[in-house]
């Protein structure tokens, strides 16, 4: 397990709530218990574990959670990708007793995605770069690995000099050994989250570089899908667009959501509960929102 407190911003933390975090089940540098225990020990009283694609790591962060001396809420999820007018997440949330719905269509995509994989390992091959898929797969700790392990692994064969540099030489959209994803229209992410009893939320929105009225138009069209929400509050969204997240959910009567999006090592300019700078401000209420929406679910 990685140092708990490796990427932590701890001085001047306000902030006690995130619900958007990744470990070693899909692109993250920490075992979901590392997550929950680190959550814990720097004070936060609610965190979410959101791999991509998978609920894998869901049960070993609730026996974390279930082991902690101090209370903590934890919230299963996942982050869903899909396809729009441009590449989009959803995150799904769920109770602790009924998350395992979603593992059926989740299963599809980490096989596609385990494919893509292979796809970009077998492009860095034609470029004289001599990387396996066992290795990528040791880095990574788990049969599925992540565009991350593979710069690990370019990096730890000298290739690149960093993780950062790795994506944009060979593996960030466009780059020498890119390949592209299939994905699912955010409607059936939505419909296939609110179907096994969760609630879909738009993930930083301000990643998919649509304009705001563009983003009104998919939220307000999501609702009949079973849209929750929004997540208003992510490192990487100015305060003015947390403003104008916050306002776009409130005009929907969505709730605004928010996390760190946090990776470990593979971001480390992003800590746990922090942001960027420790700039994320999650409002405290936003836990109860979700459990009561949670427990109204069937």
């Amino acid at each position: 397990m990685p140092n708990h407190h490796e990427s932590i911003d701890m001085p001047g933390r306000v902030n006690k709530v995130d619900l958007h975090t990744h470990s070693t089940y899909s692109d993250g540098s920490y075992t979901p218990a590392g997550i929950v225990e680190t959550a814990s020990d720097i004070g936060l009283k609610a965190v979410s574990l959101t791999d991509h694609d998978t609920i894998g790591g869901i049960g070993e962060a609730l026996a974390a959670a279930g082991g902690l001396k101090q209370p903590l809420l934890f919230i299963p999820g996942v982050e869903i990708s899909a396809t729009y007018k441009c590449t989009l997440h959803v995150l799904g949330y769920f109770r602790p007793d009924n998350y395992s719905g979603i593992d059926a269509m989740l299963d599809d995509m980490r096989r596609e995605r385990h494919i893509r994989n292979l796809k970009v390992i077998y492009k860095l091959n034609g470029l004289g770069i001599r990387i396996t898929a066992e290795e990528v797969a040791e880095i990574a700790g788990k049969e599925i690995f992540g565009r991350p392990h593979i710069a690990a692994a370019l990096v730890r064969r000298g290739v690149a000099q960093n993780i950062p540099a790795a994506f944009n030489e060979y593996l960030a959209g466009g780059r020498k050994a890119y390949v592209g994803k299939k994905s699912i229209p955010p409607e059936d992410c939505a419909r296939a989250i609110a179907a096994t009893g969760g609630l879909p939320v738009l993930a930083h929105p301000s990643q998919t570089g649509m304009k705001l009225s563009d983003i009104y138009d998919l939220a307000k069209s999501l609702i009949a899908c079973g849209l929750f929400g929004i997540e208003a509050y992510h490192p990487e969204h100015t305060p003015a667009e947390t403003a104008n997240f916050e306002k776009l959910a409130g005009s929907l009567n969505l709730a605004a959501t928010g996390g760190s999006d946090f990776h470990g090592g593979y971001r480390p300019h992003t800590g746990l509960g922090a942001g960027r700078g420790n700039n994320l401000r999650v409002p405290d209420a936003v836990p109860e929102k979700l459990l009561d929406a949670l427990s109204r679910n069937t």
